[in-house]
């Protein structure tokens, strides 16, 4: 009997170290769950963005689209599913693209099954993309649930989380399925991991056979924040924080360190330093490894953190983890906004963590957000002024941007939110106005900004608003650093 193909798409630059993990779990688990009948294929479909004045009318952009819709059809699929989002990059919402390409595809393979997943996709986008036939389904749920039922969604039957028109999205609000559920246990070590099951095995063998062998992985400790920041979609995305054991962790990397020579890791956790006590327990998992595999002290970590859980001891734990580099949101220092952060610290506790990763050479990656409702001309200079005391090794800049079902979205009229109307091929809209902040002050921070960077060469910045995309040379590629 010949098996099904199946493919999974998915948005990302070309030049910068990505792996898509999450359509990685998903084809784990169906792995899992379906040992015969379906064959699963990934394809990177392009991020690049075109603008219509400048490519003679969009031609370009018209090519770009046939060629990944080339791309797909070479695989001769049943079923082709977009992933519009990212693992890394809250930013990421390639609704737009996803749209042109699948109505490109509609339009040669018309008996093909196409599905759209994503957590960010607002009701009036759902009914865009089915009334008009776009695609035959939207996954808005759990995708790791919803393709446990994947012969159901194939079927067009009900299936949790899964939409095929507006009257199932209402259905699928009033009632639950009977029908069987992948039943996805609080300990995240039962969701079989995709490295362990061989998923990227030609992915990560081919990024570093093309980067000499200093392709960055993703891994995975922990699920969800707990913060809820309130611009941040990470809190809403997952239901509560959930763990991987240290094993796990290190099995997955031990696995990328032997076999392909990976050392170099980025950690997508929101959590990793929620709890001292795991961080004791990654330590001696880490001291077993390297007794029996003494090359792993190559292995280089970069983190992400908050604040109020960094203190002394946590950084000489870090150390011995070998986390080289540690990304921090710093935001504001307007002490009027520090509630958007749920912070609990004052903001000169910087200052401290600075010197503690000084100490061990661990590098500061901090992130700033210009725009936010509520924020002043002034402050924003001083919270440049700020992070630059702190002597960043990575310094981020980003205009505010509307990420749907977080706080600032939920409360668009008390802040006086308003966003650039646009439909953005692969991104939610920036902030363009709030109560307090107009287009005379992202004209005057844009100059402020591009003055920094001008004094400020040492650092490696990446600055993104509407008015301007700034990335230092070597920032994706350097061949001392390679940041990314």
């Amino acid at each position: 009997m010949k098996k099904k193909k199946i493919v999974f798409c998915y948005f990302a630059p070309k030049e910068i170290d990505y792996t898509p993990t999450d359509i990685g779990y998903v084809i784990a688990i169906l792995n899992q769950k379906f040992l015969s009948g379906y064959e699963f294929e990934i394809v990177q479909l392009s991020y690049e963005i075109t603008k219509g004045e400048e490519d003679g009318g969009g031609k370009i952009r018209k090519k770009i689209i046939q060629k990944d819709v080339d791309l797909i059809g070479h695989q001769n699929p049943d079923a082709v599913f977009l992933f519009i989002e990212n693992v890394l990059w809250s930013k990421v919402f390639a609704f737009g693209r996803a749209k042109s390409v699948m109505k490109e595809l509609r339009r040669r393979h018309q008996g093909l099954f196409i599905g759209l997943q994503s957590h960010k996709i607002q009701i009036d986008q759902m009914r865009n993309i089915l009334d008009e036939n776009y695609a035959d389904c939207i996954i808005n749920g759990d995708p790791e649930r919803a393709f446990c039922q994947l012969s159901y969604i194939l079927e067009r039957k009900r299936v949790p989380g899964v939409c095929y028109s507006m009257k199932t999205y209402q259905e699928n609000f009033r009632e639950e399925s009977d029908r069987e559920r992948c039943s996805l246990a609080d300990n995240l070590d039962d969701i079989p991991s995709p490295y362990l099951e061989h998923v990227f095995d030609a992915h990560i063998q081919d990024c570093q056979a093309r980067l000499g062998n200093s392709f960055r992985a993703f891994l995975v400790s922990s699920r969800g924040c707990s913060f809820g920041c309130f611009y941040c979609s990470r809190s809403v995305k997952f239901e509560k924080v959930r763990y991987f054991s240290p094993k796990r962790f290190y099995d997955e990397l031990e696995y990328l360190f032997d076999q392909f020579g990976v050392y170099r890791f980025f950690v997508l956790d929101d959590a990793f330093l929620y709890s001292k006590q795991r961080l004791l327990e990654f330590e001696k998992e880490f001291e077993n490894r390297l007794m029996v595999n003494p090359s792993m002290e190559r292995i280089c970590l970069t983190i992400m953190a908050r604040p109020e859980t960094i203190d002394k001891e946590v950084v000489e734990i870090l150390a011995k983890l070998n986390v080289k580099y540690i990304q921090i949101g710093l935001q504001t220092i307007n002490p009027k906004l520090q509630h958007y952060m749920k912070r609990t610290i004052d903001v000169g506790y910087f200052s401290q963590i600075r010197e503690w990763l000084y100490k061990y050479d661990i590098e500061l990656y901090l992130d700033v957000i210009i725009g936010l409702p509520g924020d002043s001309v002034e402050w924003c200079k001083k919270t440049v002024c700020y992070a630059l005391s702190l002597d960043p090794f990575f310094f981020q800049v980003k205009q505010l941007y509307l990420n749907p079902n977080t706080l600032f979205q939920l409360r668009r009229l008390e802040y006086a939110i308003e966003i650039e109307q646009s439909e953005m091929e692969f991104d939610v809209p920036c902030v363009i106005r709030a109560s307090g902040v107009d287009s005379k002050y992202f004209d005057e921070m844009n100059d402020f900004i591009m003055q920094k960077i001008a004094a400020n060469p040492q650092v490696y910045w990446r600055y993104i608003s509407k008015q301007k995309l700034f990335l230092s040379d070597g920032l994706y590629r350097d061949q001392k650093n390679t940041l990314v």
